[in-house]
């Protein structure tokens, strides 16, 4: 008789935990362990917590391939979010980290592997390979593209957010944080709109720190106090929503007007715009595919991108 130590964590957000019954099997290479109900004294499952539980198996299981949770209706439903599974073999001598992070909703189960990140051609295990073929064809049926209007990109065939799975809805905390932040800044705007009438608009970016009194935050911050430095126009490009737009120059090209002595000024001391071609410092965002597209207009006033 083998004895596994499991470990099972909860998810930390609001209504993760459940009174829900589940169940845990571990499929391992010779075989699979009993059905196991983890049931401890007192609550089990609560938000945050992390339990301990003893599953058997009648002979070894070697490597632990997949670690399968169930969950079984307990009076009346009740969601849970599992976060990991720790899977330790008999004598402590090899402990198996298996993530989770998803909602386990109504009757459910679901097989999860061990966290090594493999790709295909490094799964020799027909259980690892039949897993991971099935779990596609469910994300596929999960998953679907939709075209809204030809020409576009397609987007995810949802009407709504409550359309999609729970697994990539934002949570409850989040909802609400994003529902008091719209109020409030409705409110600051109300205000501000106000004090505009009665004073004057808008007419550098410095003017843009007054727009929210008190609705900030420290990435906004950041962004105000670093957007003209190089690097992080870089990796602003870099972690856009299409990086490859951003190419190193070697040489103006012939359809930018672009001169040497355009850009002196903003040169460092003692270089020049053909030194820095040299030195490889010099990118560009070459947006001439857009050629041609007719531009939004606002207030009788074109929209240029910059």
């Amino acid at each position: 008789m083998e004895v596994y130590t499991v470990t099972v964590a909860t998810g930390t957000s609001e209504y993760s935990g459940t009174n829900n019954y589940i169940y845990v099997t571990l499929i391992g290479e010779n075989g699979e362990s009993e059905r196991t109900l983890l049931d401890n004294p007192g609550l089990d499952f609560c938000r945050g917590a992390v339990d301990q539980y003893k599953v058997t198996s009648h002979s070894p299981l070697g490597s632990v391939l997949l670690v399968r949770l169930e969950k079984e209706k307990y009076w009346v439903e009740d969601n849970w979010f599992c976060r990991y599974v720790l899977v330790e073999h008999s004598g402590g001598q090899k402990v198996q980290t298996f993530p989770c992070y998803r909602w386990l909703i109504g009757n459910m189960k679901v097989e999860i592997r061990e966290g090594k990140a493999k790709t295909l051609p490094d799964d020799s295990s027909p259980k690892l390979l039949n897993h991971r073929k099935t779990e596609l064809q469910e994300r596929q049926k999960t998953y679907r593209w939709v075209t809204w209007a030809q020409g576009i990109p397609r987007c995810i065939d949802a009407e709504t957010e409550a359309d999609l799975p729970q697994d990539v809805r934002f949570d409850n905390e989040k909802r609400s944080d994003f529902e008091h932040s719209l109020q409030y800044a409705l409110l600051e705007l109300s205000l501000k709109k106000l004090a505009i009438i009665f004073g004057r608009s808008w007419s550098d970016l410095d003017d843009f720190k007054q727009i929210f009194w008190k609705l900030r935050s420290p990435i906004a911050e950041y962004c105000m106090k670093h957007w003209k430095e190089d690097w992080f126009f870089g990796y602003q490009c870099l972690n856009g929503c299409n990086p490859r737009m951003i190419h190193r120059c070697k040489k103006i090209p012939e359809n930018f007007p672009v001169t040497a002595d355009m850009v002196q000024s903003s040169m460092a001391p003692k270089t020049t715009l053909d030194n820095e071609f040299k030195a490889g410092n010099i990118y560009l965002i070459d947006y001439s595919i857009m050629d041609g597209i007719p531009a939004n207009t606002i207030k009788g006033k074109p929209q240029y991108i910059t």
